[in-house]
């Protein structure tokens, strides 16, 4: 007895570390990836490990109470990652459609394994990787506020001969630029994927339990990433955030606002937006989220059942670099669009169910965040930034564990 005793604290202890370290490390993977190279797979690695953990919690479960219990939302991801594989194998070229099958399911894999691990673990699981998640990336803000006041030369020694955690084998750029001004990054490979990560963190700091003082201290420094990040879906997505916390206040504090209120601050809303809006617009690559959809829309509809599994996004540009000595290939800036044109409608189809899921195990607090993050996909392939992707849908994952899902047979 005292030896079982010892084997499940022995995991619970292993799992709470490898927990910590994925959220501490995912806001500092192109860092890590630049500095020393050999460890460029480390979330790989953990994932990996945290899934043997939780198919381990499967396994004994089963054969202590001979069934086999398992979510919908498990079978899911189970079946999408498995017609993955199916395509990827039946596919005449093996190694880029396995490219580019990692990049679709890391996400996904790690909703999974954290929701698994989330349902059998006796520790909250989703308070420590958010705590350590959101501090770590309030810190990668931090640094590059030092790094802009000493004119980029951390950046210079790091970033500058760097293999791309993008596209293996590009070199990284030193940085990015959006109306003249140097965009942060923090310790990603990009700004977007930085800003929607310090977004992440900005709504999950609202349901940990913080000190005040360290709770307001973090979205402030949350807000500055977003802002200097210079991604407009951050920004889009901040402020349906803050419109929702601010409602959500106004509930908790029996708050009515008139009718003439309202449409003083509607008339406000859209004089500010009218403003503002041309702006924003005008900016290199803005047209991409509208063309770079249709144009991979069009190669889906080439194989509209099954898709073509690496014809688009990073996988395709690798390929291109082998063959043409081009990186240049179809970016589906829109994540449905990107998994319709690589799987097909039944890989589609899978997805959405998965989304579905994801909203009905969610409670009130949490379906904002997927709502919010389910519309940023339309305006970027968020997933083909896999650090991004596993904080997302492991953050998701860990959250929707603590509901206590129901569990069918």
């Amino acid at each position: 007895m005292e030896t079982k005793i010892l084997i499940r604290r022995t995991i619970t202890v292993f799992t709470v570390f490898l927990i910590g370290v994925l959220g501490l490390l995912l806001p500092w993977h192109a860092t890590i990836s630049a500095l020393v190279p050999e460890l460029r797979w480390w979330k790989e690695l953990t994932l990996i490990a945290l899934g043997i953990i939780s198919e381990g919690h499967i396994l004994f479960e089963s054969v202590k109470t001979r069934r086999l219990r398992i979510s919908t939302l498990e079978i899911f991801c189970t079946l999408f990652v498995l017609y993955g594989i199916i395509l990827a194998l039946m596919s005449s070229q093996i190694f880029y459609s396995a490219i580019a099958l990692r990049y679709i399911i890391t996400g996904i894999v790690a909703l999974c394994i954290c929701f698994t691990l989330g349902r059998y673990s006796s520790e909250k699981l989703s308070t420590i990787f958010v705590q350590f998640i959101t501090i770590s990336t309030a810190l990668s803000v931090l640094l590059w506020l030092y790094d802009w006041s000493s004119g980029f030369s951390v950046l210079q020694n790091i970033y500058s001969e760097t293999i791309s955690s993008w596209v293996p084998g590009q070199v990284t750029q030193l940085y990015h630029e959006a109306w003249g001004l140097p965009r942060m990054q923090g310790g990603l490979s990009g700004p977007v994927a930085f800003g929607h990560l310090c977004l992440l963190c900005y709504c999950l700091n609202s349901l940990t339990r913080f000190k005040k003082w360290l709770q307001w201290t973090l979205k402030i420094i949350l807000i500055g990433g977003i802002l200097a990040s210079l991604s407009r879906g951050a920004w889009l997505g901040m402020l349906v955030f803050m419109g929702h916390e601010i409602w959500q206040w106004g509930r908790k504090n029996d708050i009515v606002i008139g009718k003439k209120w309202r449409i003083l601050a509607g008339i406000i809303v859209v004089i500010v937006g009218s403003i503002i809006t041309p702006k924003i617009l005008q900016r290199n690559g803005t047209m991409d989220h509208f063309t770079q959809p249709i144009e991979v829309l069009k190669i889906g509809i080439q194989s509209p059942i099954f898709g073509d599994l690496g014809s688009v996004g990073p996988a395709k540009r690798m390929q291109n670099m082998a063959t043409i000595n081009s990186d240049k290939a179809p970016i589906a800036e829109n994540v449905l669009i990107d998994i319709f044109a690589q799987m097909g409608l039944v890989g589609l189809l899978l997805y959405l169910m998965i989304w579905w899921q994801i909203f009905t195990l969610s409670k009130n607090n949490i379906r904002v965040l997927v709502v919010i993050f389910f519309g940023l996909m339309q305006l970027a392939t968020l997933w083909d930034m896999t650090p991004l992707s596993i904080a997302v849908m492991g953050s998701f994952g860990l959250l929707m564990s603590n509901n206590r899902a129901e569990i069918t047979d």
